[in-house]
């Protein structure tokens, strides 16, 4: 059985309390949530759920270690062309773009963080992790700041690859954008993965703080409300709001299902994921001290991938002294390919080569 959150109103607050229903999960690739993965650890109920006074409803859930998830669905009032910039905050989106090509994909965005849902806690998987581990094993690209800048936000559009079971084995595969410093060694990072390491597959949107006082034990996987779907696009970002809070995304654009949050810490501690650096990368998991294979898939590709320069404007990766990396086996092959990016667009595509070895 798994708990399912139910509501009940009263005037200024909504209690969350939980009923049991069958726990089955959608098979990999569905667009059902899925259950949690064996062995999760799921944040739990922090309060009531309070209705502030613009009509949006703030869910907290607290987490072992300690930090707050803090997901609000907006009220009927919201009109993100009009709504401040600290309630923009507040429901996990970032600012409106200035440039008219970027505020397209933003206002789809902000549609679909309007329609009707019931936020459930984030998961950490322990052990399981989308980081910076091995040096070699990231395909992609990293923006790099100008001297005396740093980058405060990172988003990008995401076509999901189809994926193939039968090529290899132990494999896993993960696409994410993040911010951080000196190749990923403090990072903050979101996206979507599939792993099958363990047999079955399971898969979805996800989150993760590397190094710091914010370092979660694994990737925080948000499943229970993105499923992974081929060839569905997504959006992703990740945006500083203030010492205590980064805002997350991670929304799959065609159907809606959204993730949004605050990751709130009492002690503050933000800034340490503010970096010089921000990626654009698809690599292969890590359990323990272990590298999975590189899951085969379709092409992956990237759209509009965007940084945000820390009391500046947006920028274009492709205008960031982007540098490639390739991700390589133990023994020097390449897994993955990229194809030069669109400076225009600042979209790029990578190829799946090879599965490489359990490492």
């Amino acid at each position: 059985m798994r708990l399912v959150p139910a509501l009940i109103a009263t005037a200024t607050t909504v209690s969350l309390i939980f009923v049991t229903a069958d726990a089955s999960s959608a098979s990999a690739g569905g667009d059902s949530p899925a259950a949690a993965p064996t062995g999760a650890q799921c944040g739990v109920p922090d309060g009531d759920v309070i209705v502030d006074s613009s009509g949006d409803r703030h869910y907290r859930f607290k987490h072992a270690e300690g930090w707050i998830e803090e997901q609000v669905v907006p009220g009927a009032s919201f009109d993100p062309a009009t709504a401040p910039v600290d309630r923009l905050a507040r429901l996990g989106l970032p600012h409106r773009p200035q440039q008219a090509g970027k505020r397209a994909l933003w206002d789809e965005a902000a549609r679909n963080l309007k329609k009707p849902r019931t936020p459930k806690p984030a998961c950490v998987l322990p052990g399981v992790r989308a980081d910076a581990g091995y040096s070699s094993n990231w395909s992609g690209f990293t923006a790099r700041a100008a001297s005396g800048k740093t980058y405060d936000k990172v988003s990008s559009a995401y076509t999901a690859p189809s994926y193939y079971l039968s090529t290899c084995t132990q494999e896993s595969l993960a696409q994410w954008v993040g911010v951080g410093n000196g190749g990923g060694t403090t990072m903050v990072q979101n996206g979507v993965y599939v792993d099958q390491f363990s047999g079955t597959p399971s898969s979805g949107g996800f989150f993760e703080f590397v190094g710091g006082d914010w370092e979660t034990p694994g990737l925080v996987s948000v499943a229970s409300q993105v499923p992974y779907v081929a060839g569905h696009r997504y959006f992703f970002s990740a945006e500083y709001v203030d010492r205590y809070r980064w805002a997350i995304i991670v929304q799959d654009l065609d159907n809606g299902n959204t993730y949004s949050s605050n990751s709130y810490h009492a002690n503050g501690g933000a800034t340490n994921y503010l970096g010089t650096e921000a990626y654009f990368i698809t690599e292969r998991l890590t359990h323990g001290s272990v590298l999975t294979q590189y899951m085969s898939h379709s092409d992956v590709r990237f759209r509009d991938a965007t940084v945000g320069i820390k009391g500046e404007s947006e920028a274009r990766m492709t205008i960031q002294r982007p540098l490639e990396s390739i991700m390589v086996g133990n023994n020097g092959e390449r897994l993955a390919n990229n194809d030069a990016p669109n400076i225009a667009n600042s979209d790029f595509t990578v190829h799946w080569a090879r599965c490489g070895y359990v490492e």
